[in-house]
């Protein structure tokens, strides 16, 4: 699933991006930058990242409160999602994009957003707790 999860998001690449919150006196942020570059030069993804200190209105607009926070956005239609607030490990940053992009191209439903798909039907799917009574 390690190798599906990267082809995932390298597909994507075109049609999402990523939006950067952070300040510059945030240590949390500091930890956080260098994992999203790594993962933007693994993957090639466009970032566009906000100084919440400079310019607010952008976080306003979201409601981010925290700092760092990742937003996954849809070029196409602009759904977005919020893929972390904090800190992040690459490989966790790695699979809420991937179950992100699922969700927002309507391959899997809110019920099953942490469903993998070798799990559906089994102990591990919200929906067949309540289908297999």
């Amino acid at each position: 699933t390690a190798q599906d999860m990267e082809d995932n998001i390298n597909r994507a690449a075109g049609n999402y991006g990523l939006i950067y919150f952070y300040a510059k006196d945030c240590s949390y942020c500091e930890a956080q930058t260098p994992i999203l570059k790594y993962f933007v030069e693994k993957y090639n993804w466009e970032i566009k990242p906000y100084d919440t200190g400079k310019d607010s209105k952008v976080a306003e607009a979201f409601n981010i409160t925290i700092t760092p926070t990742i937003l996954l956005i849809g070029r196409k239609n602009g759904e977005y999602l919020i893929v972390s607030s904090g800190v992040v490990s690459l490989p966790d940053m790695e699979e809420r994009i991937y179950r992100g992009i699922r969700l927002l191209e309507g391959e899997t439903s809110v019920e099953n957003y942490s469903t993998y798909d070798y799990q559906k039907g089994g102990v591990l799917d919200p929906r067949s707790i309540f289908t297999n009574k």
